[in-house]
């Protein structure tokens, strides 16, 4: 029988809340070891993905407004939005994309693939979250997925 999603996937999953700041978010990842963390609301409801590029991204945005306003361009006059008072609920603007623990492992790699994610969210039928599949999970798996 092949492997299924269960067999390889995190149970451990950390989450962050959907009002934490860029500076908890880095702390987070970095703290963590890890490239992604999904983010919930209040209801402790899955909202979104926060991804490790998602903050390289807003500094990189941050870095080009200071060098067109440094040299007098018309960026200088539109409001923009300092990176660091950027929340998960902002940058956890990726909707999740999600699989079921029965699913076989080899749909994992597939959807991964085709929704070019890295990292799906394992949602029992109640809808809750029960953990999480990312290549690491899938390559150390590699075996048990083709075998029958």
């Amino acid at each position: 029988m092949n492997a299924k999603v269960r067999d390889v996937m995190t149970t451990r999953v950390d989450m962050i809340g959907h009002g934490a700041a860029f500076d908890e978010i880095a702390a987070r990842l970095s703290e963590l070891r890890i490239s992604a963390l999904p983010v919930i609301d209040d209801q402790y409801t899955v909202t979104g993905i926060v991804y490790d590029t998602d903050l390289l991204d807003a500094e990189a945005v941050e870095l080009a407004w200071e060098a067109i306003q440094a040299n007098g361009g018309p960026a200088a006059a539109h409001p923009r939005r300092p990176y660091h008072s950027l929340t998960a609920g902002d940058l956890g603007a990726h909707p999740p994309i999600t699989i079921a623990p029965d699913e076989p492992a080899e749909h994992a790699v597939r959807l991964m693939h085709n929704c070019r994610v890295k990292l799906l969210l394992v949602m029992d039928p109640t809808g809750r979250l029960v953990g999480t599949v990312g290549p690491v999970n899938l390559l150390a798996a590699g075996n048990r997925i083709h075998s029958s």
